[in-house]
């Protein structure tokens, strides 16, 4: 559990706990389950709650949207030099699909995002659904392009 720095700034990790946190400006909440952390017991005091409620299942348009207005959110911190947490509950998919698409934004193609995430997290982004995601993105990206 816990968390890895996936590149400077940007960390990817499991469930969120009040004090691993003191060094981050956000954390992102991926996991549907775990949307009220101080329900769960967990204050992360001061530190900013973005909240992009995933499955971890094949996922909706609905949570397509959602993960990018989410990877949007966490580029535009990270190019203001914050340093960002993205989570969900064993911070493997759902926090690895949020943070490969943040990757893609900041630059790198699908496989290097993928690559990234699995490097900084082992047994990421196993969910075939969200890697189909990603490949979506590049491919979008590449018609944007040729276009």
């Amino acid at each position: 559990m816990g968390y890895k720095f996936v590149i400077p700034r940007l960390a990817q990790g499991s469930v969120p706990t009040a004090s691993m946190h003191r060094e981050f400006h956000a954390v992102v909440l991926c996991a549907e389950e775990l949307q009220d952390l101080p329900a769960l017991g967990v204050d992360l005091g001061d530190v900013e709650v973005v909240k992009a409620p995933l499955d971890d299942a094949e996922p909706t348009l609905h949570e397509i949207h959602v993960a990018y207005d989410a990877a949007r959110e966490v580029t535009r911190r990270w190019r203001l030099g914050q340093c960002v947490l993205v989570t969900c509950h064993q911070g493997r998919n759902r926090s690895g699909l949020v943070t490969g698409l943040t990757l893609m934004m900041l630059g790198a193609t699908d496989k290097q995002a993928i690559e990234a995430v699995r490097a900084a997290r082992k047994n990421a982004l196993t969910n075939t659904h969200f890697v189909a995601v990603l490949a979506d993105a590049q491919a979008r990206r590449a018609q944007k392009r040729a276009a």
